[in-house]
């Protein structure tokens, strides 16, 4: 995963016996629009399990959206970059679709962050 300041986060503990955990992260821009990777990450969550997000506010491009991404190891991660417009405000909603019973601290975790600049050398 890249490297950037974290702008928003929340974590949810899965402690339910539900299939499907769906929990909500209000993301509100700022005065500069940017490109911001969104990622959500879990912990001890069932392999097999899917995971996904999505913002169904219109403005950033492409829009803020993770399909239904199948968890392959004990701690995983996925995300996407999106340009997000000055003063976008707009509600993440993410999923977990459990494949069995999570474990004592299992957990999913939604993170913005702006995207780090990369060095470049120059030639």
């Amino acid at each position: 995963m890249e490297n950037g300041k974290v702008i928003k986060s929340a974590t949810y503990k899965l402690e339910q016996d539900n299939n499907k955990i769906t929990q909500a992260l209000l993301y509100e821009q700022g005065d500069v629009g940017g490109e911001i990777l969104f990622v959500l990450s879990c912990q001890h969550i069932p392999v097999g399990s899917e995971i996904s997000f999505e913002c169904p506010e219109l403005g950033p491009q492409p829009p803020i959206q993770l399909q239904p991404t199948v968890v392959t190891s004990d701690d995983f991660s996925a995300g996407m970059r999106s340009y997000v417009p000055a003063h976008f405000v707009g509600t993440i909603y993410y999923s977990v679709m459990l494949k069995g019973t999570p474990p004592p601290g299992a957990q999913m975790e939604m993170r913005a962050m702006y995207v780090a600049p990369m060095d470049v050398e120059q030639a």
